[in-house]
């Protein structure tokens, strides 16, 4: 028997895939900005190329960071590959977003915080992303 059959499994969280530090009216404005941001052009599978390049030449697992708060055209929002420790440095490490960071597969799915600062308050989502799905999955708040 493979390692790990048998033993039970921890219960997954119940609702939405989506982790956030805001207040549900703050999310729904930070997530329709996410979600136009991937859907913009080609952006999803430019930040997956981008996630699986890193990663394998051997910056490790990390996540994709967008700062919309640092230019304000789409075009030019920069984006960041960050590893455990500098999302821990650029305090965006949750629990949510932690949470989200040890479950992907980074072969296959890579995590996509979007990060929208907004002193002295810190303001972010994150999505996990598969990277074999045609594109985000959209999750509904209640």
């Amino acid at each position: 028997m493979g390692q790990g059959f048998g033993k039970v499994s921890s219960p997954k969280p119940k609702g939405s895939f989506v982790n956030t530090t805001l207040t549900p009216e703050e999310t729904q404005v930070v997530l329709a900005e996410m979600y136009d941001f991937l859907e913009c052009d080609d952006n999803i599978a430019i930040l997956g190329r981008m996630a699986l390049r890193r990663y394998v030449n051997g910056e490790g697992r990390g996540a994709i960071v967008a700062a919309p708060w640092q230019k304000t055209d789409p075009d030019l929002i920069p984006t960041h590959y960050m590893v455990d420790r500098e999302l821990k440095e650029a305090k965006l490490a949750y629990p949510g977003v932690m949470y989200d960071f040890k479950r992907y597969k980074p072969h296959s799915q890579f995590l996509f915080i979007y990060w929208k600062q907004d002193l002295p308050k810190t303001l972010a989502a994150c999505q996990v992303i598969s990277l074999g799905m045609p594109l985000v999955k959209l999750f509904k708040f209640q």
